[in-house]
């Protein structure tokens, strides 16, 4: 296993807690008058993005679908109204990625407007 996949894997350790429990930030948050969310991104391992120009990477692959698998659930077992799966957010024809990590302006802008449209603004 590589560094960088180790890393991914004590990361995702987390989400077999609840997401619930983890409260201190949304009452911090709300306690400064503020709504708490969180998102789940979209990465290039998951969904159906377009990523014929990306190079292979079947390890990341296979760990972010096995993670995201647990992080969708919990979404919607327990993240109704504070917690969104923006994981398919670029699924289809365009190509928001600029390597197999990191967005262009334009795979920003399509968050951005998914955030506007759910938070009703």
């Amino acid at each position: 296993m590589t560094q960088t996949c180790a890393a991914l894997s004590r990361a995702a350790r987390p989400i077999r807690r609840p997401l619930a429990a983890h409260v201190g930030i949304p009452l911090l948050v709300e306690a400064s008058g503020g709504r708490f969310i969180a998102i789940l991104q979209p990465v290039s391992s998951v969904g159906k993005p377009r990523r014929e120009y990306l190079p292979p990477q079947p390890e990341w692959d296979l760990r972010y679908h096995r993670a995201y698998g647990r992080i969708r659930s919990r979404i919607k077992a327990e993240g109704e109204g504070w917690a969104y799966d923006f994981s398919t957010a670029f699924d289809g024809d365009e190509a928001p990625y600029i390597d197999s990590f990191h967005v262009s302006a334009r795979g920003n802008a399509i968050i951005a407007e998914r955030m506007a449209e759910t938070l009703g603004h």
